[in-house]
């Protein structure tokens, strides 16, 4: 007669009371009455009856639970921008996700302000100029954007999507400049991609700004903005302005710099999205 018996039993390595399946203690430290206190636990490894694994805890809740630091090595570059990534929670849980549901942290995005500090001239109604920035350039991570030497382009980051909104704001005539001379700016950013890299605009408005002196209402202050997706190699982006307006001098026209109590400031601002 065959006998066939089989037992179940829990295997334990280097402890005389596993608690697991499978329980190894790495450093021999556990007691042999009581459950590991967790500072035990953190070289221990088991294998619970439903297959999780739990590196330096015994109760594992995952397939893998990993109590402590997790270290990857020699891992290959991929060749194309990965649709899902491994995201970890506020308990730990490490799981797949969308790459467009993880936003960068704040502190690693690009808040700014470009600034203009004088006043510009407009010679001619009705003719397009480029804004010049010959102020500071300020926020969080700045030193990522760079300004042409003659104060008319924006140089942006590769690979970023940039939303840019500016402010134009308005001293008056080209003699004397005062508030009696009604006119209005009309602005608009232009991408300038001569990279050929990819580089394109999603989103693009124009931008009015009227003096407070127009004897007909026919607007106010509204911002022109563009959204860039800069390609490998980065993009340049300008600002157009010109003046115009039935009572506009024929003169010239000022736009202005810094904030005063007479007029707006003439800025970007820049924000990553």
């Amino acid at each position: 007669m065959i006998q066939q018996t089989i037992i179940y039993a829990q295997t334990g390595i280097n402890t005389k009371k596993p608690i697991q399946t499978f329980h190894v203690d790495g450093k021999n430290d556990n007691s042999s009455t009581a459950t590991p206190s967790p500072s035990q636990q953190k070289n221990d490894f088991v294998v619970t009856a439903n297959g999780n694994v739990g590196i330096g805890t015994i109760y594992p809740v995952t397939k893998l639970e990993v109590n402590g630091d997790v270290r990857i090595t020699d891992v290959p570059a991929l060749p194309t921008m990965p649709k899902k990534i491994l995201v970890l929670d506020a308990d730990g849980n490490l799981f797949y996700t969308d790459v467009a549901n993880v936003a960068p942290p704040l502190d690693t995005r690009i808040y700014s302000i470009i600034n203009k500090t004088s006043r510009q001239f407009l010679p001619q109604r009705n003719v397009f100029y480029n804004l010049e920035f010959d102020g500071p350039v300020e926020g969080v991570n700045a030193d990522k954007l760079v300004v042409s030497a003659d104060k008319k382009k924006l140089f942006l980051p590769p690979k970023k999507t940039l939303k840019l909104t500016g402010s134009i704001g308005i001293i008056g005539a080209a003699i004397n400049p005062t508030k009696t001379n009604p006119a209005y700016i009309i602005s608009q950013f232009e991408l300038q991609n001569f990279n050929n890299d990819g580089s394109h605009q999603l989103v693009t408005t124009i931008g009015y700004t009227e003096s407070s002196t127009e004897n007909y209402d026919d607007g106010g202050v509204s911002m022109p903005i563009i959204i860039v997706r800069t390609g490998s190699k980065g993009a340049n982006v300008i600002l157009n302005v010109k003046y115009n307006g039935i009572d506009s001098p024929t003169n010239g026209y000022y736009i202005g710099g810094a904030a005063n109590d007479d007029t707006l400031a003439s800025y970007i601002l820049i924000e990553e999205i």
